[in-house]
């Protein structure tokens, strides 16, 4: 699945920078618009990068975390009423 959002951010990347292209050849962007637009398209990119990160930090580490808290705290109440109920 992250391969295809990277493949598309890349494919998404390059066709910005062909259009880009396209404009500065006909004349109609400047220096500065270039690489402004550069720029922009390049902190779009760290965004996207970032979070794509943000979501493989929380699939991989807070979500197994957390679900290892929550179903030790769910065993230890089930264990203790069992003990209640039959002891």
């Amino acid at each position: 699945m992250a391969d295809i959002e990277d493949t598309s951010a890349v494919l998404q990347g390059i066709d910005t920078i062909n259009s880009l292209e396209g404009l500065e050849e006909d004349g109609y962007l400047s220096d500065e618009d270039t690489s402004l637009s550069y720029e922009l398209a390049d902190a779009q990119r760290q965004w996207e990068e970032s979070l794509l990160q943000l979501s493989k930090l929380l699939n991989w580490v807070l979500l197994p975390l957390l679900g290892k808290y929550m179903g030790r705290r769910m065993a230890k109440t089930l264990w203790s009423r069992f003990i209640e109920r039959f002891v």
